[in-house]
């Protein structure tokens, strides 16, 4: 049972997130129990107060492209993951399944355990809706990208808290300086959008840089003015920081994509940047 084909109605405006009416046109039903293992079912917290829900958007440096043996996969026993059918399953890696003949290690996997490791007493619940190649016109209210992160979003905070959104896009806007330019405002209406959807408009948020390994890449990326953007970005929306990925020279072959060795040491620097936005949330009682 998937999530089916979404329609939208009404006029869709760039500024100022205008609601969009949404009509479902095969999902009904939609189950949110925990996927059944070998042991019976996934126990979840009762209280949803104990199940830390993260937001994990952008493109394919999100969704996790790292090389996976049988050796090198990180998990956790309190750490799920929501799966395309709105299912929760134990975050085995792949955490995403935008492109799943692709989908590998990602950042999130190490996140999520530093923040269960810092956080004895929860859960953390990972909602995947990073999608590879998508630009960030793609994650503006009524467009697809962005839909479909509300509408996961929405489906795990039935079960638990939206703690955070973590997020890694720009790769596809970086291709001309033309597309760097006009980043900044899409990028921070976006953020400032899906918070204000999820009802929680001082929701901490961390992005992250660009690999420094783009400088190799042909054709050309413009990855050192976008993270300028990205930085300015984040500097303007209220409890957010963005993960450096200065070092993190581990990329595939394509020169495109971290590797696993990079991803995570970027997903712990991804939990860093969160302890600061959270420790200055909980100073300005935010009620984090």
């Amino acid at each position: 049972m998937g999530f089916g084909i979404w329609s939208l109605r009404g006029k869709v405006k760039f500024r100022g997130c205008v609601a969009v009416a949404l009509t479902a046109a095969v999902a009904t039903g939609l189950c949110r129990c925990a996927a059944a293992s070998e042991d019976g079912a996934l126990a979840l917290p009762g209280d949803k107060g104990k199940f830390h829900l993260f937001l994990l958007a952008g493109q394919s440096n999100m969704a996790g492209r790292g090389s996976l043996t049988a050796t090198n996969r990180v998990s956790h026993e309190r750490v799920v993951v929501m799966t395309r059918d709105g299912v929760w399953r134990a975050a085995e890696e792949p955490i995403h399944w935008d492109k799943p003949r692709v989908c590998g290690a990602g950042l999130a996997a190490s996140f999520a355990r530093a923040y269960a490791d810092a956080h004895p007493d929860v859960t953390v619940g990972l909602v995947p809706t990073a999608v590879g190649g998508t630009q960030i016109a793609g994650w503006q209210p009524g467009r697809a990208q962005y839909t479909n992160a509300v509408r996961y979003a929405k489906l795990a905070m039935r079960d638990g808290t939206l703690k955070g959104i973590l997020w890694h896009q720009g790769e596809s806007d970086a291709l001309s300086l033309k597309a760097v330019n006009a980043y900044l405002p899409k990028f921070t209406n976006a953020i400032t959008c899906l918070r204000r959807e999820l009802g929680a408009e001082r929701l901490p948020f961390v992005s992250g840089e660009l690999g420094p390994y783009l400088v190799a890449r042909k054709p050309v990326l413009f990855w050192r003015e976008m993270n300028a953007e990205i930085a300015k970005g984040t500097a303007m929306l209220p409890l957010s920081a963005m993960a450096s990925a200065e070092g993190l020279y581990g990329v595939k072959r394509d020169n495109l994509h971290f590797e696993t060795p990079s991803l995570r040491a970027f997903g712990v620097r991804y939990w860093e940047a969160f302890r600061r936005v959270a420790e200055e949330a909980a100073r300005k009682g935010a009620g984090l």
